[in-house]
């Protein structure tokens, strides 16, 4: 979602004549009002999206680690179990 996030604002940047920088980096004192509220916006779902991306990988880093912590067996240990 992050890339489709990206593509959606380097196009509208390129469409307000707007340097291709960070959202946070632009300079709002060159924006009109509805560039600033689109800006805004952008910024709040750009951060939710993020927070859900992260939450989404550390879940299943959570859940690869409780699998492997499952299979886990002495004798596949070399020296064990023979």
């Amino acid at each position: 979602m992050i890339d489709k996030l990206t593509d959606i604002y380097i196009n509208w940047c390129g469409k307000n004549n707007l340097p291709d920088v960070s959202a946070d980096e632009q300079n709002r004192d060159k924006l009109t009002y509805e560039q600033k509220s689109w800006l805004s916006n952008f910024i709040e779902i750009w951060d939710y999206q993020q927070n859900v991306d992260y939450f989404i990988h550390d879940n299943i880093k959570r859940q690869m680690n409780e699998r492997k912590k499952r299979h886990f067996h002495p004798k596949a240990i070399d020296g064990y179990g023979d």
